[in-house]
């Protein structure tokens, strides 16, 4: 039976959502960090891929902000997850303290 147990760690909950944070941040600012004027690829002028480069370049910057939002949104779940195994914490507390 104790192999059955569910253990949760609140404040690691909260601390991976904080790392999922950053890392979501890092993400949507895209691989070359969001700097202005920063992109993957070197002009290609006359050349016939350059348009399609371009056009990829594009998307993968989209991809990334896409993929920050997501990781952004798991924070945001760690950190309700957390929120709610506490209260549910506190509510026990009470009810047993209060002898019911």
């Amino acid at each position: 039976m104790h192999d059955d147990l569910v253990q949760v760690r609140t404040g690691e909950l909260r601390g991976a959502a904080d790392r999922l944070v950053g890392t979501g941040y890092r993400l949507g600012h895209g691989p070359a960090g969001g700097a202005a004027g920063a992109a993957l690829l070197v002009p290609a002028p006359g050349w016939a891929a350059a348009s399609a480069l371009s056009g990829l370049e594009s998307a993968v910057h989209e991809w990334f902000a896409e993929i920050g939002g997501r990781t952004a949104q798991t924070a945001d779940g760690l950190r309700a997850a957390a929120d709610g195994y506490d209260a549910a914490d506190d509510r026990a507390a009470t009810r047993l303290s209060a002898g019911r």
